[in-house]
C-alpha cells in the first residue's frame, strides 16, 4: 500500500455515480481539538458543479492510502482507547512516518493523545504491573518532550 501525506488529497477520475462517472476528491481534515476525519467530495457529471462535502466521524488519527493493485484509495483510521491500540500506531508511524509529513500541530495532537492514553491505561489496568506503566508513563514524556520526533 502507498501512504498518502496527511495534508494532501488524492482524486479519482472514474468514481461511480449512479450509471455515470465523476470525479472524486479524498482528503484527510484535522483540528487541534478533535482530530483527524476523512472527507470525501464529488463533481456532479451532469452539472459539473461541485457536490457537498462529505465527512467522517473524528479519529485519533486517520490517512488514506493507494491500493497498489486496482489503484483504488483507501481510508483507514486509528483510535486510541487501550494502550495496545496505542502501541499498534506507534508500530504503524514507525514504518510510515515519512510518508505521512505531519504538521507539527498535528505531532503535538498525537503525543498529547498517546500520552493520556498510556496514563490512563496504566491507572485503570489493575493488572498492569508497574514497571510496564512506568515504561508507558516514560514513553508518553518522550513524546511531549520531542525525544520521539514523528517525522525522521
Amino acid at each position: 500500500m502507498q501512504i498518502i501525506p496527511v495534508n494532501s488529497k488524492s482524486v479519482a477520475e472514474n468514481y461511480p455515480y449512479g450509471r455515470l462517472t465523476c470525479k472524486m476528491t479524498f482528503a484527510v481534515e484535522f483540528k487541534a481539538n478533535k482530530g483527524f476525519r476523512h472527507t470525501r467530495q464529488s463533481v456532479n457529471p451532469k452539472t459539473g458543479r461541485t457536490n457537498a462535502l462529505k465527512t467522517e466521524t473524528y479519529a485519533d488519527f486517520s490517512f488514506l492510502q493507494i491500493d497498489p493493485e486496482n489503484g483504488h484509495t483507501i481510508e483507514a483510521s486509528f483510535n486510541f482507547h487501550s494502550a495496545k491500540q496505542a502501541t499498534n500506531f506507534i508500530n504503524f508511524l514507525g514504518e510510515n512516518a515519512k510518508h505521512l509529513k505531519l504538521t507539527a500541530e498535528q505531532s503535538k495532537f498525537l503525543c498529547n493523545r498517546l500520552a493520556a492514553t498510556y496514563k490512563l491505561d496504566a491507572i485503570l489496568d489493575k493488572e498492569l504491573s508497574i514497571e510496564i506503566a512506568n515504561t508507558y508513563l516514560k514513553m508518553s514524556d518522550d513524546l511531549i518532550t520531542g525525544k520521539i520526533n514523528f517525522n525522521v
